[in-house]
């Protein structure tokens, strides 16, 4: 008897271990659904145009190219153009391939007269200064950049891996909207049916 309900125990384990995976899978696949993708890029040089209008950047899976801000002209051109401590790029998000975000710059060892100019230029008092930034997104394959442009180097802003938030087209959020309802009822069902199965003696 007892080895009966050995044998049968052995024989409904493994179908309810798979009954029960599915509604996880299921509902994860529902939240990653919704989930907002974002990918990470690392930055290998920066570069900026002749009339200090746009701002490259080479990344590993893309290029972008940005309006840049007056302040990085500024900068560069300031006689504290070698004190640039770290700058960072932060908030960075697309949309269809426009690239939006900012970039922070930070200044050290400026003497007052530097500081002073730097206030001016819109610096706060802990030297640190913080701009809004718009592009657009390339693929790295097709796109070069002229040669012309200037390579700039802050520290940091090629080190650091950035993590872009990337916003669903239209027809990624229409796609998620039509499918989004078949998961969750699937998700619904799974679990009444592992309940009548066991009700009904299937399992």
């Amino acid at each position: 008897m007892k080895l009966d309900a050995l044998r049968k125990i052995a024989t409904i384990f493994p179908a309810v271990v798979c009954l029960l995976t599915i509604p996880l899978l299921t509902s994860c696949a529902t939240r990653a659904l919704w989930d907002t993708p974002r990918y990470e890029e690392y930055f290998s040089s920066v570069s900026i145009s002749e009339d200090n209008k746009k701002l490259a950047v080479a990344g590993e899976k893309y290029d972008y190219i940005f309006e840049a801000p007056d302040i990085i002209g500024k900068t560069l051109s300031a006689p504290f153009n070698k004190k640039i401590y770290v700058g960072f790029f932060k908030d960075l998000h697309i949309s269809g391939d426009t690239v939006s975000g900012s970039i922070e710059l930070q200044l050290s060892d400026v003497t007052d007269e530097e500081k002073t100019l730097a206030l001016a230029m819109g610096y706060k008092k802990n030297m640190t200064v913080s701009n809004p930034m718009q592009g657009i997104r390339y693929s790295a394959w097709f796109h070069k950049f002229p040669i012309s442009w200037k390579p700039i180097t802050i520290p940091a802003l090629t080190v650091t891996a950035y993590t872009i938030t990337e916003e669903p087209s239209l027809l990624g959020n229409t796609f998620r909207i039509l499918a989004t309802p078949a998961t969750l009822v699937f998700d619904a069902v799974t679990f009444p049916f592992i309940i009548i199965a066991l009700k009904d003696g299937v399992l």
